[in-house]
């Protein structure tokens, strides 16, 4: 009988409760190698839209890179989704860092196809890996991570 591997000790986060993303991450996505690269290597550059206090990342790594290496990020992050109207197990996730000046944002999804809910599993297991943890919100709230205050 094989040995239960840690993740599958432990109990799905309440961040999860809307998405399948604890499940990609269940499935060995990403690997420890992954992590630790993203986490460590500066990737290169993407270009970033502003709009108010928020910028919006094009480029998973690049966000991740400067979540990690921006002083000071308030914490809990914040994990913002909205489903479709039609098929609530399928949507979009916004991921937001707030600082002082500015808030970091990245559009991934959850659901089954395209590489957005591998982003979001990456995204979750860096970020859980140095000890961030997420406060979920509906789609109603992301307008707040864009506004002037």
């Amino acid at each position: 009988m094989n040995k239960p591997s840690d993740n599958e000790a432990e109990e799905k986060p309440s961040w999860n409760k809307y998405d399948n993303i604890w499940e990609i991450r269940q499935s060995g996505y990403p690997s420890i190698e992954k992590i630790e690269r993203v986490l460590t290597t500066r990737p290169n550059p993407y270009p970033i839209l502003r709009l108010g206090r928020g910028r919006i990342y094009t480029d998973v790594e690049h966000f991740i890179f400067d979540v990690t290496h921006t002083r000071p990020i308030s914490l809990p992050l914040w994990k913002i989704i909205l489903p479709k109207l039609d098929r609530r197990n399928v949507g979009v996730i916004y991921y937001v860092a707030a600082s002082k000046s500015k808030n970091l944002l990245y559009r991934a999804t959850y659901g089954y196809w395209g590489t957005g809910p591998h982003e979001s599993a990456l995204i979750e297991a860096c970020f859980e890996k140095i000890g961030f943890s997420f406060d979920v919100r509906c789609g109603g709230y992301l307008l707040n991570f864009f506004l002037k205050v």
